[in-house]
């Protein structure tokens, strides 16, 4: 094969593997999101028990109501930017961390409930 051959051969596998690259690197490929909402209490109520400490103790630490502390360990209050910079200051746990736990239980929830509203709408839709 002549020089011009081969240098025509590998400028079409170039060509080809640019192409590949790009449409990798440019096609959103489907993530996968976790259906299973894990609410932020169940955090923090292992992190409590592996500290001996109850919810009335963290709540008076925190310098809240007892009641609110309770209602979030059962997933029926949300951390507020306020209350992760308690536990913070508190557990010395960032912030941040609580919040993201709280943002990612919210959305998962969210999208479930979407999920199932899409599901009723198409089985009314299809007669089931």
């Amino acid at each position: 094969m002549s020089k011009g051959g081969v240098r025509g051969f590998n400028a079409e596998l170039t060509d080809i593997f640019l192409g590949w690259y790009y449409s990798l690197m440019t096609t959103k490929h489907p993530r996968v999101w976790s259906d299973l909402p894990i609410p932020p209490g169940e955090a923090l109520a292992e992190e409590l028990a592996v500290r001996g400490m109850t919810g009335k103790e963290l709540a008076a630490q925190l310098g809240r109501p007892a009641q609110g502390v309770e209602e979030i360990l059962r997933a029926e209050k949300a951390i507020t930017l306020d209350t992760a910079a308690g536990l913070e200051r508190v557990l010395g746990i960032a912030a941040d961390f609580w919040l993201n736990l709280e943002s990612t239980y919210r959305l998962t929830l969210a999208r479930n409930g979407e999920r199932e509203s899409l599901a009723a709408k198409a089985g009314d839709f299809l007669g089931d």
